[in-house]
C-alpha cells in the first residue's frame, strides 16, 4: 500500500524510523525491504523451462 501524499508527510514528519516491506519502491520513504515480483517470475520461468518444462501454467 502506498501512503497517501499526507501520510508519507506525516510519516516523514514523525522522525521516526520507517520501514517499508514487501514490494520494491522507487522512492522509499525510510528504510525498505522487499524483493521484485518481476524478477522473481522470470527467474522461476528460467528455472522451470531449463528443467524442460514447456506448458508453464495449464496444470499436470
Amino acid at each position: 500500500m502506498v501512503p497517501s501524499t499526507a501520510g508519507r508527510r506525516r510519516l516523514v514528519a514523525s522522525g521516526i524510523p520507517v520501514v517499508e516491506t514487501w514490494d520494491m519502491v522507487a522512492d522509499p520513504i525510510d528504510m525498505l525491504v522487499g524483493f521484485s515480483h518481476e524478477a522473481i517470475a522470470a527467474s522461476v520461468a528460467s528455472f522451470l523451462i531449463g528443467r524442460g518444462h514447456r506448458h508453464l501454467g495449464q496444470g499436470s
